[in-house]
């Protein structure tokens, strides 16, 4: 592990030297040379650093400059990679390795123990530690956020439920005088609930589309309060979310028009054109 600073922001974080040539075998990075470093996403942007930039690497009481000349995709943990000429460069000595990668397919999870408890057998070996636990780590992790989602959803969907209750309660009684005189001129029950339900639907529709774009703007802001210093979770656009929402929305609309069929029918024709407006 080391340290690096840059734009008055410091980092302790693990560094990964690989060859260059071997690295595609375990790790894809991309843009990837000997002139520079490579950081992970969170960290960039916790570093507020992009390609081009430089950071300050802090060993033992030095320091050296080097240059971020790649950026790679990574969910989780920090990690600054490097190749063994530039380590040399950084660090003024010759890099003494303490990890190794190894590729083992068509593996279970019995025999991942098994293979473990055989390399552990050696005392120059001090741990092990596979993708698959990191991954189902990491999906642990999320589990618990992706419950508070489902309790936002449901908050909201009731919230908009009880919002549209309410002004088609409120829009029906302030025009209970309008609404009798057409009753009283003669129009048919469905021609009258089509004249109040229909501003209902159009206004959903432009309410929808409306809250689409909002929605994409909030997106990522939420996203990043969820996330913790060690975890990036990708802000993504899924189509098919956004249209099962407008259908829900669409639904409660529909479902409210439904239950207020009822108020229209019980207005009196009488007593509403008697009332002052």
């Amino acid at each position: 592990m080391t340290t690096i600073e840059a734009n008055k922001t410091s980092k302790d974080v693990f560094y990964t030297v690989i060859d260059g040539s071997k690295c595609e075998d375990y790790i894809k990075l991309k843009n990837r040379n000997n002139k520079g470093v490579v950081l992970t996403e969170k960290l960039a942007n916790t570093l507020k650093v992009k390609n081009g930039d430089n950071i300050t690497i802090k060993e033992n009481d030095k320091e050296k400059k080097v240059k971020v000349i790649g950026i790679t995709e990574n969910y989780l943990y920090n990690y600054i990679y490097m190749t063994p000429n530039m380590y040399n460069q950084v660090f003024e000595t010759d890099i003494k390795y303490n990890l190794f990668f190894a590729n083992y397919d068509n593996i279970n999870e019995d025999e991942e123990t098994t293979f473990a408890n055989k390399l552990k057998e050696n005392t120059k070996i001090s741990g092990t530690v596979y993708t698959r636990t990191l991954n189902n780590d990491y999906k642990k992790s999320l589990s618990g956020l992706s419950s508070i989602v489902f309790l936002f959803i449901g908050c909201a969907s009731l919230l908009s439920f009880m919002v549209l209750v309410n002004l088609n309660n409120i829009n029906i009684e302030e025009r209970r005088r309008e609404l009798a005189t057409f009753k009283l001129l003669g129009f048919y029950k469905k021609e009258l609930e089509k004249y109040v339900f229909r501003e209902n639907i159009i206004l959903t529709i432009l309410g929808s589309i409306l809250g689409v774009f909002i929605g994409i703007g909030v997106l990522g802001i939420i996203i990043q309060s969820a996330e913790v210093e060690t975890i990036m979770l990708p802000v993504e656009f899924n189509t098919l979310n956004v249209v099962i929402s407008i259908l829900i929305t669409l639904s409660f609309t529909l479902i409210t028009n439904f239950m207020m069929k009822k108020k229209i029918k019980r207005i009196d024709m009488i007593e509403s054109l008697k009332s002052v407006e």
